[in-house]
């Protein structure tokens, strides 16, 4: 695992295709902000960065307000996760079918761009573009969190045919199940 700046093995001759040549079956992932290929790969960064690039910061936070770092590093961490699980997979191609190694290229915008649920597929396919919503899911109800009488914060998720009404019977209002507006 190595998470150079591209080009960095290269220039010391131990590119993956050097190292192939040595142990054709050794496993490389290779971990960088923007990734070994495009028009960003020589540019420096961090997590906030792969968070900006990978469109999290575009949704984080109120709408009328600047966007929110997430109050965790991110990118970093979910990129070894993926990380994690691309090497698992290469060895298990490795070892139970080709004998060959792969040289596998992460970026930290490409993990946060994983996540981003339907966020892509609705611009390309619908022109939406999610915004800035809070806690809130514009179309999902109820689902937020709460402060109680007594100061306590509760998370409260009962979106949907199957939980709305479970809600309603657990706080009893069922009449809620036929209210129009429901």
């Amino acid at each position: 695992v190595e998470n150079f700046r591209p080009g960095t093995l290269e220039k010391w001759n131990i590119g993956p295709d050097v190292l192939d040549k040595i142990h054709p079956g050794l496993i490389l992932s290779r971990v960088s902000v923007y990734g070994q290929t495009g028009p960003y790969r020589d540019r420096p960064g961090l997590d906030r960065n792969g968070i900006a690039m990978g469109g999290l910061l575009h949704l984080t936070g109120e709408a009328d307000r600047p966007p929110v770092r997430p109050g965790i590093v991110l990118s970093d961490y979910l990129t070894g996760v993926f990380n994690a699980f691309s090497i698992l997979v290469a060895l298990f191609e490795r070892d139970r079918a080709s004998g060959k190694g792969q040289t596998i290229d992460l970026s930290l915008y490409g993990s946060v761009l994983r996540i981003l649920e339907h966020t892509i597929a609705a611009h390309d396919r619908l022109g939406v573009v999610r915004g800035r919503h809070g806690n809130r899911v514009p179309n999902s109800a109820p689902l937020d969190n709460w402060q109680t009488l007594d100061g306590v914060y509760i998370s409260l998720v009962a979106a949907g045919d199957g939980l709305f009404p479970r809600l309603a019977k657990l706080i009893d209002r069922e009449d809620l199940l036929t209210d129009s507006r429901f």
